[in-house]
């Protein structure tokens, strides 16, 4: 039979697991948000090509 001890220590538990997953779904939909309007480069840190794409065209403009 368990102790009054163990009930209050297994719903303290229960509680915790449900905070982090609570937590863990929160900030994967604000980061994946975040990606998907692609405001950032890749993770080398390099340009993406939609980058690269807007600055060329941005400076052939400039030197025609």
């Amino acid at each position: 039979m368990p102790t009054e001890t163990t009930i209050i220590l297994a719903i303290i538990g229960m509680l915790g697991l449900f905070a982090t997953a609570t937590v863990y779904q929160r900030a994967n939909r604000i980061s994946s948000r975040y990606y998907a309007k692609g405001r950032i480069s890749n993770r080398m840190g390099t340009e993406t090509t939609t980058e690269t794409e807007s600055e060329s065209s941005s400076i052939e403009s400039t030197v025609h």
